[in-house]
């Protein structure tokens, strides 16, 4: 329950900066810091979905990739100029 708290706060602290993916981003490494049942306990201390989690994970190994094929990508309604 503790770590729980702690990853409340965390988020509580940043919530209002945070867009849809940099959200998801934060969720995914807290619950990849924790191991097994990260998922769960990052669902409850945020109130983001387990599946919001999992995108998030996957997100992160999608940065991955671009690091190493030097693509960037534009966030949602970014305009290229």
């Amino acid at each position: 329950m503790e770590k729980e708290e702690e990853i409340k706060q965390r988020y509580e602290r940043l919530a209002g900066e945070l867009n849809e993916r940099t959200r998801r981003l934060f969720a995914a490494n807290e619950a990849m810091a924790l191991g097994w049942g990260g998922i769960a306990v990052v669902a409850r201390a945020t109130g983001l979905s387990r599946q919001v989690i999992v995108d998030g994970m996957q997100d992160c190994g999608r940065g991955s990739e671009r690091e190493r094929d030097g693509s960037e990508g534009l966030e949602a309604g970014a305009r290229a100029t």
